[in-house]
């Protein structure tokens, strides 16, 4: 009724080895687009940039990594502004509060991808 198929272990090798390369080779192409195409549109290009009211005083381009840690995660952009404005001011105010936002201490303009930290707008130190 049935006929036994002839079973064929080069043919079922080749076919395990070709299955794991097409894996991979997905794998790979699938990294790459997220990697070299994606963040590259969504975080290249990014520019943090000192200014003191409306004179430049620093620029620094980000990688689309870096861009991409600092956008998603607070505690990463309060680190990499504090660190990037130490050299000029010391920051009297939390760079991810509200507050820094509503004084434009911090604008964070997604259309130009940039980060502009204003040295004129640091309040004052309070002493405590």
């Amino acid at each position: 009724m049935f006929d036994a198929v002839p079973f064929d272990w080069a043919t079922f090798g080749f076919s395990v080895c070709y299955d794991i390369f097409k894996f991979i080779v997905s794998i790979l192409i699938a990294r790459w687009l997220y990697e070299g195409v994606y963040k590259k549109i969504k975080y290249g290009d990014w520019v943090i940039e000192m200014v003191d009211g409306n004179k430049p005083l620093a620029s620094r381009k980000m990688t689309a990594n870096w861009a991409e840690r600092v956008l998603n995660d607070e505690y990463d952009f309060s680190v990499y502004v504090k660190g990037f404005a130490s050299p000029f001011v010391y920051l009297n105010a939390d760079v991810c509060s509200d507050e820094a936002r509503q004084e434009k201490l911090i604008v964070l303009d997604k259309e130009a991808k940039k980060i502009i930290v204003d040295k004129s707008k640091n309040r004052p130190k309070q002493d405590s």
